[in-house]
């Protein structure tokens, strides 16, 4: 009799090996009417996503849509999970990404899909038509990579608990109905492409934002407001910053220049005063340029038409009062140069010349170096940054010679009258 109980335990499943299971009755089932072997049995706790846990995610978030124009969702039926439209599953039939991108559904984002914390990499649901929140439970899905929820009718405040998933990397909530401030530690995460652009966010852009590691942050066409923080400069990290369509004032930092492997940077549509900063010549790897429709005011330094590898250049509708020969030779190297809508006298489709009368007298408030060709771009040495460093114009990374000081000097003996 023990023998026969002994056998009977050795032929017992392994408990941490997934099991596979068979459903039955409805051939469409929701997830009101789940019917498999397992609801009677303890789902034990494994390092994976069971079956039963991931047929349970599927089906909630099927339930959840209102709307299924295509018919995509029909195909979500029975135990073979990876074989379902949009599934994505590894040789092992565990479940690594969703992607429903332009699928047309409506609904709202289901709790149950945290249920495949243990596997999923990939989620993207662009172009839908998801509504309500994004759920607190997505924080448990420790091994997303991608989340794109893009092009939906999303809303809320900036969802902060995405920020605490660890592997993170690619964060895109554009085109959506998000409001309120923009979290502190947003540019203190893993995440190297930021899409925030085209919703509700208002409020002054985090100071945290100088020590993002992304390479990509978009903030476009939303509602932020106030000066753009001196120190964002030190970011060398970032290779394309869109701030444009907001209601940024104040003046473009002299900063700017630790930008130095920024290939696009565009500040336009806002309301950005004083004059362009001779530190943009330090943007070396700058492409794409764009300070159009703000208030700029002064000369069009040269150094920043000299730039190499520039492809497209825009200052149209400032208040610029001309440029050199520089920038008048950008057409022959084939490079845009968008200049119309300023103050400069005898080019073409510039603005009234009243409309010009004391722009750009207030430019002084913008603290600028007097410096014409003189400014040398340099690497920095490590340790926290210097009062001077902060204000974005530390001599560590620039060094400008000001009749004979040294940049720290020439701060002392101003600030010292």
């Amino acid at each position: 009799m023990y023998l026969q109980i002994l056998l009977t335990l050795l032929s017992l499943p392994n408990p941490t090996t997934p099991q596979s299971f068979s459903l039955i009755g409805d051939s469409n089932p929701t997830s009101s009417s789940l019917n498999f072997w397992f609801t009677t049995t303890p789902i034990p706790t494994t390092t994976t996503t069971t079956p039963s846990q991931s047929y349970t995610a599927l089906q909630s978030f099927k339930s959840s849509i209102t709307s299924d124009p295509t018919n995509l969702l029909s195909s979500w039926v029975g135990p073979n999970l990876c074989s379902y439209n949009g599934i994505f599953c590894s040789s092992t039939q565990t479940i690594l990404s969703i992607d429903l991108n332009r699928a047309h559904l409506k609904g709202h984002l289901h709790p149950s899909l945290s249920l495949l914390h243990p596997s999923l990499s990939l989620l993207h649901l662009n172009s839908n038509s998801f509504s309500g929140d994004i759920p607190t439970s997505f924080s448990s899905l420790t091994y997303l990579t991608e989340l794109d929820l893009s092009n939906n009718n999303l809303s809320g405040p900036f969802p902060t608990h995405l920020l605490s998933l660890p592997k993170l990397l690619y964060l895109d909530l554009r085109f959506n109905s998000f409001s309120g401030p923009l979290p502190f530690e947003l540019f203190q995460t893993q995440i190297d492409a930021i899409f925030l652009n085209n919703n509700h966010f208002e409020g002054s852009l985090p100071i945290s934002l100088w020590s993002s590691s992304a390479s990509v942050i978009n903030l476009a066409n939303n509602h932020l407001s106030g000066p753009i923080p001196m120190t964002f400069a030190a970011s060398p990290a970032i290779k394309e910053l869109l701030f444009l369509n907001n209601n940024l004032t104040g003046c473009v930092p002299e900063g700017i220049g630790y930008l130095s492997d920024i290939q696009v940077l565009d500040l336009s549509f806002n309301s950005l005063t004083g004059r362009l900063p001779s530190m943009v010549s330090c943007l070396s790897g700058i492409e794409v340029l764009n300070v159009g429709h703000n208030r700029l005011s002064g000369v069009l330094p040269d150094i920043v038409c000299e730039l190499k590898r520039l492809e497209n250049l825009t200052v149209a509708y400032n208040f610029f009062s001309g440029f050199s020969g520089e920038c008048g030779r950008l057409g022959y190297r084939n490079v845009g140069f968008d200049f119309e809508g300023n103050c400069m006298e005898g080019k073409d489709l510039q603005r009234p010349m009243v409309e010009c009368v004391g722009v750009g007298e207030s430019g002084l408030s913008c603290f600028r170096i007097p410096s014409a060709r003189n400014v040398m771009c340099g690497g920095g040495g490590g340790g926290p940054p210097s009062l001077y460093e902060r204000a974005g114009i530390a001599d560590t990374k620039f060094k400008v010679s000001l009749g004979g000081l040294a940049l720290k000097e020439w701060l002392d003996r101003l600030f010292s009258y």
